[in-house]
């Protein structure tokens, strides 16, 4: 699957004053989505979630149109502090225990139980 690569340069980042950790959570919440709170109205509570518009998330170059605050209280553009590449990759991978892992599918052959056949595939 195309996908695209954020290069964050960490040298600029500290010579910048900005926080790492923000750097990489403003890109979260504007390119993919960050969940803020809860709130509730009329005796319900729904959640709140931090994500820009579609349009404003379709091409690597939208990156410059997202900014980090630093340690002055200014605001510095995300293209100043990461660079980005387009790749190909995987759609999606399994984890188990933040490893990656591999989905395994199978049931027992007749006149065997689910025991039998895991003990077997551990073979």
């Amino acid at each position: 699957m195309p996908q695209i690569f954020a290069d964050v340069d960490r040298d600029k980042v500290l010579k910048q004053g900005v926080a790492v950790e923000d750097v990489y959570q403003t890109m979260q919440a504007f390119l993919g989505g960050l969940y803020l709170n809860q709130f509730n109205r009329l005796g319900g509570s729904g959640e709140c979630f931090l994500q820009s518009e579609g349009e404003e998330r379709l091409s690597d170059q939208d990156i410059g149109h997202y900014y980090v605050r630093n340690n002055d209280g200014k605001m510095v553009p995300l293209s100043a502090l990461a660079t980005t590449r387009r790749i190909s990759g995987p759609e999606y991978t399994n984890r188990f225990n933040l490893y990656r892992a591999a989905q395994v599918l199978g049931t027992s052959a007749p006149g065997y139980s689910s025991g039998q056949a895991m003990t077997a595939s551990k073979k």
